[in-house]
């Protein structure tokens, strides 16, 4: 699949949790890129069980990425396997200039962004004052404690 393709024929879809970083790292390198690539986003539920009937591959994580429908259609699963098959597929053929940026994003993808999500959001005290946590912690009534803000933020 080319980018400059017809996105009826071969429709990309991203499942997606709102929030999610690992999805943003995928969106934002499927909207920066340098041609057009057709793609819809599919927000998929909190609940697990919910989520794990609407996700192609049955599993729980996102992002997830289907290219196609039907018997042929190829699903890929975890942002750094999606960025990677949208390379080496010329969907987006320039998103590993060189080979130090694609080391970065494979660090980044095992778990390093969400590790300096948490601190920003719990240790660093300029991350925490600008954290959504905090934000709607102090929004929320007095009488909802702070793990009923740390569900609905989840």
């Amino acid at each position: 699949m080319s980018a400059d393709q017809d996105a009826n024929n071969k429709p990309m879809i991203i499942y997606a949790l709102p929030g999610s970083q690992y999805v943003f790292k995928v969106l934002a390198a499927i909207q920066n890129a340098p041609t057009p690539v057709p793609h819809y986003v599919h927000l998929v539920p909190f609940s697990e069980k919910e989520r794990a009937k609407i996700i192609p591959s049955g599993k729980l994580l996102v992002p997830e990425m289907q290219i196609g429908t039907g018997p042929d259609r190829v699903i890929v699963s975890d942002s750094e396997a999606i960025l990677e098959y949208l390379n080496k597929e010329n969907i987006i053929p320039t998103l590993y200039p060189t080979p130090a940026t694609h080391d970065l994003s494979k660090r980044v993808s095992t778990g390093t962004l969400a590790a300096s999500v948490w601190y920003y959001n719990w240790c660093d005290k300029k991350g925490h004052a600008a954290s959504m946590r905090r934000q709607f912690g102090e929004k929320a009534p007095w009488f909802i404690p702070w793990f009923v803000i740390d569900l609905l933020l989840k």
